[in-house]
């Protein structure tokens, strides 16, 4: 996916999530504290309470996004981030059960999704993205 961002939002911005049964999955921009002009990507398991990590910084203006999700374990989940084309991070999430492919759930894109009601209630969506999302692709 390609991103373009004006500059860091005070409030989280959320760029994908998906939330099934007990699980949840955010990507999402926080603004980075030491650095006011850029925005830390962070991938969150299961809200918040689960486990969060720091994948990269974007700045203001465009930026290619990709990551690739290993979910061959039962209960661990890989997540490798790149941006622009070149190796960000390399996460293990650990204790993360379920099955991402579920298809009763909708992944979503630039909201994170804080009910399991109605997809077409915005009460159940938070943290709008405020920037473009162009070019998304999901591969199998």
């Amino acid at each position: 996916m390609t991103v373009y961002s004006d500059g860091p939002d005070p409030a989280p911005q959320t760029l994908l999530s998906k939330w099934w049964g007990s699980n949840r999955f955010s990507m999402k921009l926080i603004r980075n504290q030491s650095d006011q002009t850029k925005s830390n990507l962070i991938i969150d398991i299961n809200g918040g309470t689960g486990q969060s990590s720091v994948v990269g910084q974007l700045a203001t203006g465009y930026t290619h996004l990709s990551l690739t999700i290993d979910s061959t374990s039962e209960s661990t989940r890989t997540i490798t981030t790149y941006i622009n084309g070149s190796l960000s991070s390399t996460n293990v999430f650990y204790n993360v059960s379920g099955n991402w492919s579920d298809t009763t759930t909708r992944w979503v894109l630039g909201a994170d999704r804080t009910g399991l009601g109605a997809y077409d209630n915005p009460v159940n969506f938070s943290n709008y993205y405020s920037g473009l999302i162009d070019e998304f692709v999901v591969y199998n």
